[in-house]
């Protein structure tokens, strides 16, 4: 049976911009003969959303849940969630959300997508 758990902390959201385009293109690479378009995808994001795993992950957080082409993470607060400590985790969502947005805006694929 499901449990609820309540605890304070900070959520980030992060969604691949340019996903549907990326999966088209790969998908008509593979169509052409030109390569397995699913395993160059599977190892194109496994790369991508490594780059942001290792962030989150350096930044304190923990990834939660994957869906589709999105993620979400968070910063769990350790001490009940008093506004310091909520303030601290906010400090490193930004500056994680910064950092993958610095490592991954100008990301190129072998598709140039």
């Amino acid at each position: 049976m499901p449990r609820v758990k309540h605890m304070m902390g900070v959520c980030m959201f992060a969604d691949i911009s340019g996903f549907t385009s990326l999966c088209e293109t790969y998908s008509l690479k593979a169509s052409e003969a030109e390569s397995c378009g699913t395993d160059k995808l599977t190892f194109t994001l496994n790369t991508y959303l490594g780059k942001i795993i290792e962030d989150i992950l350096k930044h304190g957080g923990d990834v939660l849940k994957f869906a589709g082409d999105a993620l979400l993470a968070l910063w769990k607060a350790e001490h009940g969630g008093n506004s310091d400590d909520l303030t601290l985790l906010i400090n490193k969502a930004i500056i994680c959300s910064i950092a993958i947005q610095e490592e991954c805006d100008n990301y190129m694929t072998d598709v140039g997508v």
